[in-house]
């Protein structure tokens, strides 16, 4: 059930399947590194959105139950099979209150893919939130010149409800 009494129905399950496939964009697939190979031995899952239910829901997270929010990391688990290990390091939290990056750097540089999971955290999102700097918030965008300078391939999922850190990555 969702808070404030409505119901989750099948129907409803199915709608919002469909919005949020119909709502993911590929901005770049180098290499043709997209969908993922299911011959990949190890991927290392590193970022703070990789287990977050609570900032998946975004602004409507008064609304939202956290435990109907897959997350990217039980996702993985169940795409790969056992030939695939897939190995989780947050690396710094989504403020960047936690700072575990070269730990996080350690992981990466001993898989053959990274996905990196980013974003901005529910609180930043929805009326009267609007922010002067748009960037990563935290330690995330070190994070991720850390990640990228390895040279291994990476797949940066970036979850957000607004449209500004498309500039920080492509410009």
């Amino acid at each position: 059930m969702l808070r404030h009494g409505r119901q989750k129905t099948k129907k409803t399950d199915e709608l919002l399947l469909k919005a949020a496939r119909e709502s993911i964009i590929l901005l770049k697939n180098d290499g043709d590194l997209l969908p993922l190979k299911s011959n990949i031995q190890k991927i290392a899952l590193i970022g703070p959105f990789a287990d977050n239910r609570e900032d998946l829901l975004g602004s409507w997270n008064f609304d939202g139950d956290p435990e109907d929010v897959e997350m990217l990391k039980e996702a993985l688990n169940k795409e790969f099979n056992s030939s695939t290990q897939i190995i989780w390091n947050r690396g710094t939290d989504v403020l960047g209150k936690v700072d575990n990056l070269s730990q996080a750097v350690d992981v990466a540089s001993r898989c053959d893919l990274v996905i990196l999971a980013v974003g901005e955290p529910a609180s930043f999102s929805g009326e009267a939130h609007s922010r002067t700097v748009l960037n990563l918030p935290g330690l995330q965008m070190k994070l991720c010149e850390e990640i990228l300078a390895l040279g291994i391939p990476v797949v940066l999922v970036v979850f957000f409800l607004e449209d500004h850190f498309v500039f920080l990555f492509f410009l």
